[in-house]
């Protein structure tokens, strides 16, 4: 009875990811997997995370600002698109694909044990090099047509990271859920469709 009193007095209320950092080349393995996976057969490979935005931005401008002409108050107005579409798209990919990473990793977690954490947190940091090919273009060219973001543009880093963070923990909570429940795979791309 004290021992299992004891037990559970030590129980963490947040759970530790220590365990975690002596899988390193697994994650990286992971993730080379993943990517290769994403655009295999590709002729342009990591160059489609940019030309999706970029064209998405396009048709934004051209529909609300030529066509509509809606955004007259808005300055800058493909910058402001490409910027939003740039962490959107990081961020609905990479909740949407991790919640569905455990369902397709199945064969390989079924085989080998290893900390299921990572299959949905290579997914996320597939995401983020995307988004990073993005911002390096995103970036220089905010500060090129507006010169003021010179001076905040390094809190960038620290934001996109919280925002990462955000996503993997949504990524491995809705990853286990739609392991039991298949139908959180299909309620999330919904609930994304109008947001």
């Amino acid at each position: 009875m004290a021992v299992e009193t004891a037990s559970r007095a030590k129980t963490p209320l947040l759970p530790s990811f220590a365990g975690l950092a002596g899988y390193g080349e697994l994650l990286r393995t992971l993730l080379r997997r993943e990517l290769r996976s994403r655009y295999k057969g590709s002729a342009l490979g990591l160059a489609w995370s940019l030309l999706f935005p970029l064209a998405m931005m396009g048709v934004y401008t051209l529909v609300f600002s030529v066509l509509w002409k809606g955004t007259r108050n808005i300055p800058h107005y493909p910058l402001f698109v490409l910027a939003g579409l740039a962490v959107w798209s990081f961020f609905q990919g990479a909740v949407q694909l991790g919640t569905v990473s455990l369902i397709f990793g199945g064969d390989l977690i079924k085989k080998v044990w290893f900390p299921r954490e990572l299959v949905p947190a290579s997914v996320v940091l597939s995401q983020t090099i995307s988004a990073v090919v993005i911002f390096a273009v995103l970036v220089p060219l905010a500060i090129y047509v507006v010169p003021e973001n010179a001076r905040t543009v390094a809190l960038v880093i620290p934001f996109f990271a919280a925002f990462v963070c955000l996503a993997l923990g949504l990524a491995w909570m809705l990853s286990v859920v739609n392991v039991f429940f298949r139908d959180v795979e299909h309620l999330l791309g919904v609930l994304f469709l109008p947001w």
